[in-house]
């Protein structure tokens, strides 16, 4: 059914979604003058106050539910993406249990809430978005670099999806497009950004491929998940189906 479904979600929903931003965009247009957009620190909200009148109010409530539905969709991709990646090895195994009751990614979750308290540190929106812009380009740039490989050294192998070739490249393209035309703008905050995603290099090290750790280490690693595992009543999937 995914084979049929996600296309259908895309078809449909990349083009209504296409079609509101661009009759939003014109009816600023037609309301305000190219002054007032340019002057305006919240374009909606002024957009409102002129259209609206006294129900104003409503744009920014939309747009803090419109942010809480992106909210809760990102921290359910977020943990599930940490989730996936433990459960192959790639993280600390803790990130891969789920909680005995809810069935849910409770220490990814966790995980991913943390990194977004870090965010708010960040005094800087602009630089905030441009730390992320890069990560999020540059990383999905990556992951279509090796879908095409795989595309060339494994083309036999079972695809639920797949699309055409033409609109890989094309998309591969934009992605570079935008991470070159982000470091070319801003150099030192796209440094700032390798930095930050290169910081992932010693939790993959140390939690995929050193395979020689001493027993103390690992036996110090073993009582700290356990402890955890006591503490968010998390086990791995498979012993929760077996109990």
């Amino acid at each position: 059914m995914s084979g049929r479904n996600l296309p259908l979600a895309i078809i449909i929903s990349i083009p209504i979604v296409t079609a509101v931003y661009v009759m939003t965009n014109v009816a600023y247009f037609s309301v305000m003058s190219p002054q007032e957009v340019l002057m305006s620190k919240a374009v909606a909200v002024t957009f409102g106050y002129k259209v609206l009148g006294s129900a104003a109010f409503l744009i920014p409530v939309g747009v803090a539910l419109s942010v809480f539905g992106t909210a809760n969709g990102g921290f359910l991709l977020g943990s599930r993406l940490n989730f996936v990646a433990a459960r192959d090895g790639h993280l600390p195994a803790l990130l891969a249990m789920i909680h005995i009751e809810r069935k849910t990614p409770i220490p990814s979750l966790l995980l991913s809430c943390m990194i977004a308290i870090c965010y708010l540190f960040v005094n800087d929106f602009d630089q905030l978005l441009t730390y992320f812009s890069f990560v999020t380009w540059g990383s999905t740039a990556v992951t279509i670099s090796g879908l095409l490989n795989l595309r060339r050294t494994k083309p036999d192998l079972h695809r639920p999806l797949k699309v055409n070739i033409i609109l890989v490249i094309w998309f591969l393209v934009v992605c570079c497009c935008l991470v070159i035309l982000g470091a070319v703008a801003k150099p030192v905050e796209t440094i700032i950004g390798i930095c930050l995603t290169f910081t992932a290099i010693p939790v993959y090290l140390i939690a995929f491929r050193w395979k020689t750790r001493p027993q103390s280490f690992q036996s110090s690693i073993h009582k700290i998940t356990c402890f955890l595992q006591k503490l968010f009543l998390v086990v791995k999937p498979e012993e929760r189906i077996c109990h």
